[in-house]
């Protein structure tokens, strides 16, 4: 089941429409649950995202918040040589 697409923040002077960012779930039941996603458009304090988010466990105990993600984050121009994949064969 599919939650919502847009989020009420406190803060998002640091946020741009574009801007791909980590939607990070925090809380009791569920432990840590990340989604990355992009910032389609910002009104106020409210950030719409690009894909929806999954419905999560509402607790007391929850918290979402959204961690910008840097262009330096991530590992680019790699190789990967001699990679080999097996499995049981049982592919549907």
């Amino acid at each position: 089941m599919m939650g919502t697409e847009s989020l009420q923040l406190e803060d998002v002077s640091n946020l741009r429409v574009g801007n791909s960012v980590w939607v990070v779930y925090t809380g009791a039941q569920d432990g840590e649950m990340k989604f990355e996603r992009k910032i389609t458009s910002i009104d106020n304090d409210t950030v719409t995202l690009d894909v929806p988010l999954p419905e999560a466990r509402k607790s007391h105990e929850s918290r979402i918040y959204l961690v910008k993600i840097e262009k330096k984050d991530f590992i680019s121009n790699i190789v990967i040589e001699n990679l080999t994949v097996t499995g049981s064969g049982n592919v549907r």
